[in-house]
């Protein structure tokens, strides 16, 4: 393969026609890892937030996201259980007991880990075995999610997919 500057230009050219693929809306997906702490989803849903405990690079797991940008909670064996969107991109240590997420796991933790929370303004939320599974977003659109490894990543797929998830919720949810 020629990395020639006629394949360079041409590539550049290529990319600049296709504007929609360098701006397409940014979706997230947010695994709040059920397996320590059972239910902590839904204190994430009463709260407006999506929350991280126990990493030692605490804030780290929920940079890079912008107020607006659409976020998608997946929570394991259930499937995707809401939608909503970014308020306040900012991770913000939450200190002591009370209105934690996981404050039941603090006395089972021997070295305490801040939990931080990002803000979220959630559009809907499906009750529990109306969840939008993996194998579902796989046979329907053809994308596999990333619910495994980092708890809050970027879904790397085309709008079609993510506006088909939302949809997906919207209609569970009625």
């Amino acid at each position: 393969m020629s990395f020639g500057l006629g394949n360079i230009a041409r590539v550049v050219n290529h990319l600049f026609q296709r504007r929609d693929v360098m701006t397409m809306p940014v979706n997230w997906l947010f695994n709040p890892n059920e397996k320590n702490v059972p239910g902590a989803y839904q204190k994430m849903f009463d709260q407006g937030v999506i929350a991280i405990f126990g990493y030692p690079d605490g804030p780290k797991k929920l940079e890079g996201s912008v107020e607006g940008q659409r976020v998608f909670a997946y929570v394991n064996r259930k499937g995707i259980l809401a939608v909503g969107r970014i308020t306040d991109s900012q991770p913000v240590p939450v200190p002591g007991s009370g209105n934690t997420v996981f404050d039941q796991w603090e006395e089972f933790h021997e070295e305490f880990h801040e939990e931080f929370h990002v803000k979220v303004d959630w559009k809907t939320i499906v009750d529990d075995d109306q969840g939008v599974t993996w194998k579902e977003v796989r046979d329907q659109r053809g994308y596999n999610l990333p619910v495994r490894g980092n708890p809050f990543c970027k879904m790397h797929c085309s709008p079609d997919v993510t506006d088909w998830i939302a949809a997906e919720l919207r209609r569970r949810a009625k």
